[in-house]
């Protein structure tokens, strides 16, 4: 089993949680999980729409008193992801990754606030052994 080489473990949103990618704001999307390093967020695009280089994103939470603004990132990854088939051409689900910048200390300060309050610990798996056999009972 590989062990996750982050440098800061991902943390999930407890909250419905927005990212909005780009000045002009080419991507808008549901926040997945977050770092003090980075964050990965899904969204829909039109199949036709040219998506621009963006190189700061926005994180905001809809109805409260949190927005944190023109955060530097690249886009490390930007990948169609195939959840269950509810949407259909031009439309396209996808998943996007994006590496923070270097921060303003106010924005360190921010990002590490809104870390500790609106975020969780993922749930471990459960691992299962190889030799471990599962069956289903059917309840009476």
């Amino acid at each position: 089993m590989q062990s996750e080489q982050r440098k800061y473990p991902r943390l999930i949103p407890v909250r419905d949680v927005f990212a909005a990618l780009g000045r002009g704001i080419t991507r808008v999307g549901k926040v997945r999980d977050i770092s003090k390093n980075g964050s990965s967020f899904e969204y829909i695009v039109h199949a036709d729409i040219v998506q621009k280089i963006a190189h700061e994103i926005d994180i905001f939470i809809p109805g409260e008193e949190f927005y944190l603004a023109d955060i530097p990132c690249r886009i490390v990854y930007d990948i169609p992801i195939n959840k269950d088939n509810t949407f259909t051409a031009p439309f396209i689900p996808k998943r996007c990754g994006i590496q923070f910048g270097d921060l303003t200390e106010s924005q360190l300060q921010r990002l590490e606030y809104f870390l500790s309050c609106f975020t969780r610990s993922p749930s471990p798996r459960p691992q299962r052994r190889a030799d471990q056999n599962i069956t289903y009972q059917p309840s009476v």
